[in-house]
């Protein structure tokens, strides 16, 4: 265990539910003298309390937990009065995490599947300097997303990223609109225009669509949306 004392060793709070992963980076960051390790949260709502509790200087963020989507929860994380600077780690590189690896409260993001003990020192040391952490392939891969003429943020509204998730696993339109108060009506009529814009015919093609660019993950369910 990292005994070091140092007034100005950093704080670090993992969050993820992988055991694994958990041991892993517990194992890395103990074995560096300048951070503090404070445990790890295993669901969004341990992390966002135990952030409100501990104030962590960094907090690592999977990209999915078992209650929530890890960006929403870095939204969240932003908005405590002494928030954490975060640093995503996931093993996702669909549409949607490259999209939303950029938004503001996001200070690096590392793959799983990357070298990972050799970046993640120098990424935590950028993060808490200040600065925003992208390894060159991630940064890459965020350029293309970005830089591509009909991606799915260019084409749709912000109201229509956000339903996606909910039509499609909802389906039904009478669910949807019971649960984000609007009327059956208006939930049909976004799903139409949704799927005009998008030139697909059947819901079935729009299930297919969100689940290829990350709206939607049927095994961990409601975990991904904009």
């Amino acid at each position: 265990m990292n005994t070091f004392s140092n007034v100005h060793c950093r704080s670090l709070l993992h969050i993820e539910d992988d055991a694994l992963w958990g041991h892993t980076i517990r194992q890395f960051v103990q074995s560096w003298q300048e951070y503090r390790y404070l445990g790890v949260a295993t669901t969004a709502a341990a992390g966002l309390a135990l952030c409100h509790e501990k104030h962590p200087d960094v907090a690592i963020v999977d990209r999915q937990l078992p209650d929530a989507d890890g960006f929403d929860l870095a939204l969240s994380l932003a908005n405590l009065p002494r928030p954490p600077r975060i640093l995503v780690l996931t093993s996702r590189a669909d549409e949607v995490t490259l999209f939303r690896a950029g938004q503001a409260c996001v200070a690096g993001m590392l793959w799983k599947t990357g070298p990972v003990r050799e970046l993640l020192r120098t990424a935590l040391a950028e993060v808490i300097a200040g600065r925003r952490f992208f390894p060159p392939d991630v940064r890459e891969a965020m350029r293309m997303v970005r830089s591509n003429p009909v991606a799915f943020f260019k084409i749709l509204s912000g109201r229509e990223l956000s339903l996606l998730p909910l039509l499609c696993e909802d389906g039904a339109d009478d669910r949807v609109a019971a649960e984000t108060g609007l009327s059956p009506a208006t939930v049909r009529s976004h799903r139409q225009h949704i799927m005009a814009k998008l030139d697909l015919h059947r819901s079935a093609d729009l299930i297919r669509w969100a689940a290829e660019k990350g709206f939607v993950d049927f095994l961990h369910p409601r975990r991904t949306c904009v």
